[in-house]
């Protein structure tokens, strides 16, 4: 199953069997790298930049790519959006809540409007947690007493609202709500403070239904978090039109399908028609890579599978494939390829 970006994907339906365009396996017009539109506008085709939002308004496998803001002056080509690969359909920001420079506000818009490429505001828990554990850590150091339960979920409540107002600060097109961590079965206060997070989102999104909303990160955490509090699973896998499921260390297809399996199996009626895969690249501080390759992330995103759907690829750290030395934005380029060349159509020929 594929699906087309800026539409809910619950009416693919009505969009089977139609294609824009003549697809040539993708390759002949769609390009992995980027145009750099600040830098370069003079020098882009518009029938180039036509090509490539045609592309994403026809059935494919959908690319994610995250990247930090910053509210300082960019120094670097991988702080832009306009240098992130045109093939990505999503880019989601992240840390926005500590500010975005006007510059890469302006960015927002022309991706959009060039490239047809959706940008999501990124709100996070485990950034929430932590600052609230180093605010614990310095009261306890201070001999003061911890804070209490009550004083955490108002805490992270308030937090999520400063996270969300950044979607309309900044004029972003929907939320991308990532909610990773660790189970750890002694901490009261981390469920307390998942089940705030959740709540807070929910509360956000009965008055903005409208605005695309996707979920990312440890779901089986959202569900034993839910129960502490009113809402419940279907709710929140629901209100998301796309769930973005971490690979993590896995390198194994059969150890992905098994994981899906179980949520699939343990919560009644999860959802199986809206999956997306992330994987990461290596950190350019610490080059090894962790979980699946990208390429190979790709081509796990292709395998048939009967059971759910794989609708594309999430690139967590996009920004760190930049320092591929000699390579720039290689690992991603390679999974876009593989995701754009289908069975029968032989080598891909994007332009590179």
């Amino acid at each position: 199953m594929t699906i087309i970006p800026g539409n809910n994907h619950r009416h693919l339906a009505a969009f089977a069997g139609v294609c824009l365009l003549a697809l040539a396996g993708c390759s002949d017009w769609t390009r992995p790298e980027s145009l750099d539109l600040g830098i370069h506008m003079d020098e882009i085709s518009g029938e180039e930049l036509a090509q490539i939002r045609a592309f994403k308004q026809t059935e494919h496998k959908l690319v994610f790519l995250g990247m930090d803001a910053t509210a300082e002056t960019p120094v670097g080509r991988y702080q832009h959006l306009n240098s992130m690969p045109d093939s990505a359909d999503y880019i989601f920001i992240r840390n926005l809540v500590g500010g975005l420079h006007r510059d890469l506000v302006q960015e927002i818009g022309q991706v959009r409007q060039q490239k047809g490429t959706r940008v999501l505001a990124d709100i996070d828990y485990i950034s929430i947690e932590e600052e609230w554990l180093a605010i614990q850590d310095a009261a306890i150091a201070a001999g003061e007493p911890a804070g209490t339960d009550e004083e955490y979920t108002s805490f992270v409540t308030e937090k999520v609202n400063a996270q969300l107002a950044c979607l309309a600060k900044y004029g972003c097109d929907g939320l991308m709500v990532s909610y990773n961590g660790v189970n750890d079965a002694g901490s009261t206060v981390d469920e307390t403070g998942r089940s705030a997070f959740i709540g807070a989102v929910m509360t956000w999104r009965a008055d903005n239904a409208e605005v695309p909303m996707f979920l990312r990160g440890s779901i089986q955490l959202i569900a034993s978090s839910i129960r502490l509090g009113e809402q419940n699973i279907s709710a929140i896998l629901d209100a998301s039109e796309m769930i973005i499921m971490p690979i993590g260390s896995t390198t194994a297809e059969n150890k992905m399908n098994e994981a899906v399996n179980r949520l699939t199996t343990n919560y009644k009626d999860f959802p199986t028609d809206r999956f997306v895969f992330e994987a990461t690249v290596p950190d350019p501080e610490d080059p090894v890579q962790v979980g699946m390759t990208l390429k190979s992330a790709a081509e796990y995103v292709l395998a048939p599978q009967d059971r759910f759907a794989k609708l594309g690829l999430s690139i967590e750290n996009a920004q760190d494939d930049y320092f591929n030395i000699g390579n720039i934005y290689g690992n991603i380029r390679a999974a876009i390829t593989a995701l754009n060349t289908t069975a029968g159509d032989g080598e891909d020929t994007t332009n590179e």
